[in-house]
């Protein structure tokens, strides 16, 4: 099962809410990645997705988790800037 796969069955199990399931399928989204993960997942998610990243914004913000340390929020809150900037490129083409 692909991380993917995982992400979306969790969500279908009821173990992660969709808000989750969004903020784990951002984590994977790099320029390198984006267009693999859009065609792997329903439209309807998709859309979701752009819908955050037109949310979210690119400077500044916190990021909330669970139990996470300093670090681990720093490097998650740059991954969500990078997908941010990927999903907006994305829509412009």
């Amino acid at each position: 099962m692909t991380s993917i796969e995982k992400i979306l069955f969790d969500y279908e199990a009821g173990t992660i809410t969709k808000r989750e399931q969004v903020a784990a399928l951002a984590q994977l989204i790099t320029p390198e990645t984006v267009s693999a993960i859009l065609a792997s997942i329903p439209a309807d998610l998709v859309q979701e997705l752009l819908s955050w990243a037109r949310s979210m914004p690119l400077e500044g913000g916190v990021y909330i988790g669970a139990e996470l340390s300093g670090e681990e929020a720093h490097k998650r809150a740059g991954q969500s800037r990078l997908a941010v900037r990927t999903l907006r490129e994305r829509r412009r083409c």
